[in-house]
């Protein structure tokens, strides 16, 4: 039996939410990037980029999300002056996407009206073309 399988069935195990939660995005397929198993002695987080190359996960943010948490507005900067047309994706606890919003280049501080979206945990990616390059999360208060 699957460690997975035993924590997602179990709600007394302390995994229980978050075996739930990835046992849910994988059978449904809605997670956006692969998921790899990580072993203890991993150094660093690595993901596979389209062209089949393991490479880090930058962990250098390059936008900043604020107020966290948020309650009507969330802006976004453009840390980096990044040149590149992005996307914020946010996400339920379950991984249905709920939100999508574009970040042009052409300005450093995006603000979204997220009055749409209902208090509670969120999680977000922005990508760049078909790249992640950031992940977090949101709370939003009301």
């Amino acid at each position: 039996m699957d460690i997975e399988y035993y924590c997602a069935n179990d709600s007394t195990h302390a995994g229980y939410a978050n075996a739930r939660a990835l046992m849910t995005l994988v059978f449904h397929k809605q997670y956006i990037a692969p998921i790899y198993p990580m072993t203890h002695n991993d150094e660093a987080l690595h993901h596979k980029n389209i062209s089949g190359e393991n490479t880090p996960l930058s962990h250098k943010n390059q936008y900043s999300l604020y107020p966290n948490p948020a309650n009507n507005v969330l802006m976004v900067e453009n840390v980096n002056n990044n040149n590149s047309n992005a996307t914020l994706i946010i996400y339920s606890e379950l991984g249905d996407i709920v939100a999508q919003y574009a970040l042009p280049p052409s300005e450093t501080v995006v603000t979204e009206n997220i009055t749409n979206l209902a208090a509670g945990f969120y999680l977000y990616s922005i990508t760049s073309e078909v790249k992640v390059i950031q992940r977090g999360k949101l709370i939003i208060e009301r």
